[in-house]
């Protein structure tokens, strides 16, 4: 899936780590990426025809409107392998590529009028072009970005199946706490 060239911006701050490529360590970056999705880009990300119809209220010859308005936004679980992220910054629109990068931590945001907020983090592997990055923090650019294919754990999500220390069978103790009394003598 490709979106093309829009308007986007760059997140506070960039999360620098290491990565371990045949037992060595790789820096690598998270660049956190805000950007807005079409209903038909929706539909296509979440490779489902009718996710924009579930998401948003439409009729009265109003604005699409989020049918769920008191929900948080959802998390995409997985990640998008082999995927590449094209940043363009400043007048003189300097570009930044990342190939052969990640896109992760994808929250999707339903807005009104029928677009979606998209908070997503590319991460890729840090290199002498790529930290310019840094420069452009907090600023609107512009994005493109070429999808890969989304891969997810294959783990069911566990239970939590521990009684929790304080239930009625089980009172949670607590320690005392000293009291100390100030006394006065007349």
């Amino acid at each position: 899936m490709i979106l093309a060239r829009r308007p986007a911006k760059l997140g506070l701050s960039i999360n620098v780590r290491t990565e371990r490529h045949n037992d060595e360590p790789v820096p690598a970056l998270d660049i956190p990426l805000h950007l807005m999705i079409s209903a038909k880009e929706l539909n296509e990300l979440m490779q489902e025809p009718h996710t924009a119809d579930a998401w948003f209220e439409t009729g009265g010859g109003e604005l699409p409107k989020p049918f769920d308005k008191h929900l948080a936004p959802r998390k995409l679980k997985g990640k998008f392998e082999s995927s590449a992220a094209d940043l363009w910054f400043g007048l003189d629109q300097r570009q930044i590529g990342f190939d052969d990068c990640k896109i992760a931590r994808v929250i999707l945001d339903p807005q009104v009028g029928g677009m979606t907020a998209v908070i997503l983090k590319i991460q890729t592997l840090a290199s002498e072009k790529n930290l310019a990055v840094i420069l452009w923090l907090d600023r609107e650019c512009e994005c493109e970005l070429r999808l890969g294919e989304l891969t997810a754990d294959d783990v069911q999500e566990k239970l939590d199946l521990q009684i929790p220390e304080e239930t009625p069978l089980q009172p949670k103790t607590r320690a005392r706490r000293k009291t100390t009394q100030n006394a006065t003598v007349n």
